[in-house]
């Protein structure tokens, strides 16, 4: 298109050289202002195309006729009375189900001992797996499930990362037709950012499928300890009476040195005492 305009406005410049636009036949003035429209209409395509990815208006996704994504968790509380068999009974219940476990802590409390487990298992067999564990020996405490619908939030992004690939390869489009240094590092930063935003949104989709192909059980079970008394041990009365004298003895040590630590007042009470002493003995000799 560009060397057709390009040849085009040669032709009427050699034409020019020997005849004002007035006298120009209608029709070629005709072709003259459609070419020069379309020239203007392709400056404004290139500027359009230079606008980034978030300009593009999106409009909602329409969800109707579109697979529902929906992502399920639950949380599951087990009182056991064996919690190592416990434990051990989950491993091939997962397995069987085709899922995994994704984490696994234990706590040993003074009171209790208990396991805490995230399951991932898939999203068909997820109400199964649940109806296993409960149908073991131990008591279910709580159990809670909720299911979280981000078919819209799926799409759009979806959408949106439709859109921004079409204006990567805009972007290219652009940067091949590039001729100046500028516009070459011009278009590659704006395209760089166009990249960034389909990683960030191809991230987003990935970690959705994931939540939505894979339910999620956080599941915890606990069993309580044994608490038997235990009488303290206690020595016996010549045990105890040797501690005793020995206390007795270490505090009146302990009352000795605290007094002898105040060696300096008594020094400065015993000059009191001689001061005082010297002047009663003084003023009595006086009356005298």
């Amino acid at each position: 298109m560009y060397r057709t305009i390009i040849f085009y406005h040669l032709i009427i410049l050699v034409l020019g050289c020997g005849q004002s636009t007035e006298n120009v036949p209608e029709a070629e003035q005709g072709d003259v202002y459609y070419f020069a429209d379309e020239a203007a209409s392709e400056t404004r395509v290139v500027a359009n195309q230079s606008a980034s990815a978030e300009a593009v208006p999106v409009p909602p996704p329409e969800t109707e006729g579109f697979e529902k994504k929906i992502i399920r968790n639950g949380n599951l509380t087990i009182e056991s009375k064996d919690l190592k068999s416990s434990r051990t009974r989950l491993d091939p219940l997962v397995v069987f189900y085709s899922g995994y476990i994704s984490s696994e802590s234990f706590n040993d409390q003074e009171d209790q001992l208990s396991y805490n487990l995230t399951c991932r298992i898939p999203a068909e067999k997820f109400d199964l797996f649940i109806s296993g564990v409960e149908s073991g020996p131990d008591k279910i405490v709580s159990k809670s499930v909720n299911a979280n619908d981000v078919t819209e939030q799926y799409y759009d992004v979806k959408i949106r990362l439709e859109n921004e690939r079409q204006v990567e390869k805009r972007y290219l489009e652009l940067l091949g037709q590039a001729r100046t240094v500028k516009d070459i590092l011009d278009i590659e930063e704006k395209l760089g950012k166009v990249r960034q935003e389909i990683e960030s949104k191809e991230g987003r989709l990935r970690y959705l499928d994931d939540r939505v192909s894979y339910s999620t059980l956080n599941i915890w079970i606990y069993q309580k300890k044994d608490r038997k008394y235990e009488p303290a041990d206690r020595d016996g009365f010549g045990q105890r009476l040797k501690k005793s004298l020995h206390k007795g003895w270490q505090g009146f040590v302990d009352f000795i040195l605290f007094f002898l630590n105040l060696w300096p007042l008594w020094i400065v009470g015993l000059l009191v005492w001689r001061i005082v002493v010297y002047i009663s003995r003084r003023s009595r000799r006086k009356k005298k």
